[in-house]
This record gives C-alpha cells, structure tokens and sequence, in this order.
C-alpha cells in the first residue's frame, strides 16, 4: 500500500481502538525511516499494528472493522491487523 493509506490507515485505527497512537510494525514502518521503499511494501496489502495495552476488546474491534476479510478491506484493498505485546519482539529499549 501507499503511504499516504499506511497514513490514513493510522487514524483509523487510532479512532477504532481508542488509542492515541497505534505502532506500525512490519514492512510498513519502512516508511518512517526509508525516503523509498521496496516494491513489495507497496503492493503489501496489510498493514501491523502494536496497540500494547489496548486490551482484546480493542484488538477485536480493529479486526473486525478494518481487518482482513472486512467490509473496509473488500471496499479499500488493503487491511489493518491488530497485535498485543505478545506477538511482537522488541529489542530492549
């Protein structure tokens, strides 16, 4: 997906989950850090979300409302995929 969806994406999922700011992890963080990306983040049609401490309920609406096989997916083309802490390793710091 483009940046300017990975953007867009964001601020749904901000509103959706109720949280502030959601991390990107995953190929579509490269946007932050990278001037251009590689061709295979820009056809990726999914895009990973750390909420942290968001709690399940937050993970589920995210899912279901923007997630893969959604209603928003089907009409967009892309999808947003929630994650807790657990299944995503950071280094330290």
């Amino acid at each position: 997906m483009k940046k300017e969806h990975v953007i867009s994406l964001t601020r749904r999922v901000s509103a959706v989950a109720g949280v502030e700011t959601p991390i990107i992890v995953g190929s579509q963080a490269l946007y932050a850090a990278a001037r251009s990306v590689p061709g295979a983040v820009e056809r990726s049609t999914e895009c990973d979300f750390l909420l942290g401490g968001a709690g399940i309920d937050a993970l589920m609406r995210v899912r279901q409302e923007l997630g893969v096989l959604s209603a928003f997916q089907e009409r967009m083309g892309y999808h947003a995929d929630a994650l807790g802490r657990s299944s995503v390793v950071l280094p330290p710091g």
